[in-house]
């Protein structure tokens, strides 16, 4: 059988009569520099399928936006995140939440140090809020470079909290 594989980047078209064996493999490996799987990439941009017995390398299009969109908001999340965690580690905020607890309890609300703890409390959600407000951005972007600069300004937002 002669199996033609097509590289649509350069449009070069090669054949080789498979003879049975790892021969037509070393080929197309050599070829496409990953090799020949049925239904999987080649490389990031092509994939290899067969029509009619024939195995043709297909162009992997590029990712839409709104394939995109969750990496965007992933990567505003991860910013709100670090900054949060740089100032208040998880054990940090684990210890406020009981301590503002026991001041409940207590009948403390009042105090100073239950007010530094809603202060703290305050500005993470002030981070919180700043993220969603982004992320709502980056779903209403309406091409790439404005998710590009919403992440920007977002992380030079946060950077002076």
């Amino acid at each position: 059988m002669i199996i033609t594989l097509i590289d649509k980047e350069t449009l070069n078209i090669k054949q080789w009569v498979d003879l049975g064996n790892d021969t037509f493999e070393k080929y197309a490996e050599y070829y496409t520099d990953v090799g020949v799987i049925e239904g999987k990439y080649t490389s990031d941009k092509h994939f290899i399928t067969v029509v009619n017995g024939v195995y043709v390398v297909n162009e992997i299009p590029p990712p839409t936006l709104s394939e995109k969109l969750p990496e965007y908001k992933a990567n505003i999340n991860s910013l709100a995140g670090e900054k949060i965690l740089s100032v208040y580690p998880d054990y940090k905020q684990r210890n406020m939440t009981a301590r503002y607890i026991e001041l409940l309890t207590l009948n403390q609300l009042d105090s100073a140090e239950a007010l530094g703890l809603k202060a703290s409390w305050n500005w993470i959600n002030d981070i919180r809020r700043r993220s969603n407000v982004a992320s709502i951005g980056i779903d209403n972007a309406s091409n790439e470079a404005d998710c590009l600069t919403i992440v920007d300004n977002f992380s030079q937002e946060i950077a002076n909290l």
